[in-house]
Parts: C-alpha cells; structure tokens; sequence
C-alpha cells in the first residue's frame, strides 16, 4: 500500500481555526526553507461565499 503525505510532491499545512498561522509558517520556513512547502490559510471574508 502506498501512502502519499503532502500535496504535489511537498509537505502542506492547512490552516486550523486555532492555529497561529505566522508560527507555523515561520517553523516550517526555518525546518524545511522557502518554497519548499505549500499551505492553505482561510482567509475570514472566506466564509462569507
């Protein structure tokens, strides 16, 4: 059985209603450096469509 993580090929982080997303996203830049991770993050008017 093959388990792919990630999208395309790259770790991916989707945004949690709890989540501080500019910790995280400064984690992930300093563990596996720029542009090497995608990420989702709603954005507050989102909810809105």
């Amino acid at each position: 059985m093959k388990l792919e993580c990630g999208r395309n090929g790259k770790p991916c982080y989707f945004c949690g209603p709890y989540d501080d997303p500019s910790n995280i996203l400064k984690t992930l830049t300093k563990t596996l450096g720029e542009g090497n991770f995608d990420y989702v993050i709603e954005d507050d008017d989102a909810s809105m469509l």
